[in-house]
């Protein structure tokens, strides 16, 4: 069989892409149910389209791709990695539905997030996502992927699974989508055969994502206790017992730790809003000293 046809495995597609004379990238998404192997299958697909990274530009895989390549469903930590991406490195968005969620489209952030999304082409990068559903991902990245891959068959007990590969294709003048199988070289792949990550990459892992996990569970908890003591009734049982100015000093506390913003209101119940309109009233409060006068921009007489 001529080298042209011969089948290409997914790791040296994805690597010749990002690589070559046309100022390709690479946005994968990739779905399936809990359990399914999702994340490993990602895992080995980045280990391996590193190294074949590396074989072309030259270095090792570690180069291109490591633990600090990946955000484990925390959305701070996906903010990091999308703002900080690296030239032909490998990213992993895992179970990223959390931190850009569909419900939240209009949320600041993932404006934000879409932005760069959308204008990153010129790093060449290699950028993975995976959710239990699609439609639990923003409509701006899961409507532009290149590509887009469904969990098949798991054979854990022989270290691999497989998966089914699409390449969307967009219909502009439909405002429709279709998802014809990859077609690379006259071959039309339907089904990749992802062998298991290397056991000391899959180590660090899932040393993280327990980590992510643990943490992300013990902000829900305070989040629905904060909710459970603060709900309003119509009998006044059960009223917050936290004022705004309160919670705006629990979130300043935050933020002299070094913690952002908005993960501060979050952990202190505060809204954004309200944080950025009483912070200089509650800082003085806090100094000791009268809050400075708010200058106004006088009113222009109605002739």
């Amino acid at each position: 069989m001529r080298r042209e046809l011969q089948p290409k495995k997914l790791s040296v597609y994805f690597a010749e892409t990002v690589t070559g004379d046309y100022n390709q990238d690479i946005s994968f998404l990739l779905v399936g149910k809990k359990g399914q192997g999702k994340s490993y299958a990602q895992l080995s697909i980045a280990y391996h389209t590193a190294k074949a990274i590396a074989e072309i530009r030259g270095g090792t895989w570690s180069d291109y791709f490591g633990m600090e390549n990946v955000a484990i469903v925390d959305p701070l930590r996906a903010v990091e990695v999308i703002t900080n991406a690296q030239k032909n490195n490998v990213y992993i968005y895992d179970d990223i539905g959390i931190g850009w969620n569909a419900r939240d489209f209009a949320k600041e952030d993932n404006k934000s997030k879409n932005d760069i999304f959308q204008i990153n082409r010129v790093d060449n990068t290699v950028q993975m996502f995976s959710v239990p559903n699609q439609f639990l991902l923003d409509k701006v990245p899961r409507s532009l992927v290149s590509h887009y891959g469904e969990m098949d068959q798991q054979f854990f007990k022989f270290g691999f699974t497989t998966l089914k590969l699409f390449e969307p294709r967009t219909l502009f003048r439909e405002g429709k989508q279709l998802q014809p199988y990859l077609f690379v070289n006259r071959q039309k792949f339907i089904k990749y055969v992802i062998p298991a990550p290397p056991d000391e990459l899959r180590k660090e892992y899932d040393k993280e994502r327990a980590r992510i996990t643990k943490l992300l569970i013990q902000q829900r908890k305070e989040m629905m206790t904060r909710n459970a003591e603060g709900g309003a009734s119509s009998t006044g049982i059960g009223r917050n017992r936290y004022s705004a100015k309160e919670k705006v000093a629990r979130a300043l506390e935050y933020v002299n730790l070094g913690e952002s913003v908005r993960s501060a209101c979050f952990r202190a119940g505060c809204p954004e809003s309200t944080f950025f309109r009483k912070r200089r009233e509650v800082e003085s409060e806090l100094n000791n000293r009268p809050t400075p006068p708010r200058t106004h921009k006088p009113k222009m007489a109605v002739p």
